[in-house]
């Protein structure tokens, strides 16, 4: 039933995605159970030892992994089961899995900063070594300037270069909440459902294939009750009809004009 939950441990951790759209940048996790399914009415189903497999992703403002689940697989009297489920991981009495924020995007940004610097540094050099001139004067550059403006300009090219390259990188960076294996949590089913076979679940898609191809086929239209008016089925002479041959007329006819000259 709906709402049942059962006692689990981790096997499998994960580093959740905390990002913007992490919720459509999953991960596998899965867990194993470890106790007896908890039913309504203090009733109970053991299903201890089964694998249910999951999908995470992280929550930045709540700092938990949000826990989904996906399928679950048991081997029960020697037959498996592996079928489809929807529930969800709670962690001490809350939905999701505690963890910590981490940023590891930290060190690239110190290089864009340093890149940056450097820029400037190249920047006020190329233009610290414009000679001043009043107005209307023409500036006259020498050796030693053009190369304190190369090496100024240089600079501040490569280092806006790879202060871009930098940033760029830094974006491709996203928080992460790590969530290890061997945490005890629970699993909780919103959703009842009824445990099946690998046979019997796919004697049932067969099944449904079946009856969506019959839904499909025409059904035969019986005769209308018009076409067997007067003791004459209508359709039948229509088919009969539509079965001569025009030749066989103009045939005759013409017979019929030579004899008469």
């Amino acid at each position: 039933p709906s709402g049942s939950f059962a006692k689990t441990m981790l096997i499998e951790g994960a580093d959740a995605n905390a990002s913007v759209t992490g919720n459509e940048s999953t991960v596998p996790m899965q867990l194993r159970i470890t106790g007896p399914v908890e039913m309504p009415n203090s009733k109970t189903y053991d299903l201890t030892g089964c694998f249910v497999g999951l999908e995470a992703w992280g929550d930045v403002s709540s700092e938990r992994a949000i826990v989904r689940t996906r399928n679950i697989s048991c081997l029960k009297d020697g037959k498996t089961i592996d079928m489809p489920v929807k529930g969800h991981v709670s962690f001490r009495g809350k939905n999701g899995i505690k963890g910590e924020v981490v940023m590891r995007n930290g060190k690239i940004l110190g290089w864009a900063w340093g890149a940056g610097f450097v820029d400037g540094i190249g920047q006020g050099m190329e233009r610290a070594s414009q000679p001043a001139v009043g107005l209307g004067a023409t500036a006259t550059y020498g050796a030693g300037d053009v190369f304190r403006m190369g090496i100024g300009g240089g600079a501040s090219k490569a280092a806006q270069t790879l202060s871009d390259y930098y940033i760029k990188r830094a974006e491709q960076y996203h928080p992460v909440i790590p969530i290890g294996a061997g945490n005890e949590v629970t699993v909780v089913f919103q959703d009842g459902f009824q445990l099946k076979t690998v046979e019997e679940m796919a004697q049932e898609q067969a099944r449904h294939r079946k009856e969506d191809e019959n839904a499909e086929s025409p059904v035969p239209v019986p005769p209308s009750v018009d076409s067997h008016m007067n003791g004459f089925n209508t359709d039948q002479m229509l088919k009969q009809l539509g079965d001569l041959n025009p030749q066989q007329f103009m045939s005759g006819s013409q017979g019929g004009h030579a004899n008469g000259k």
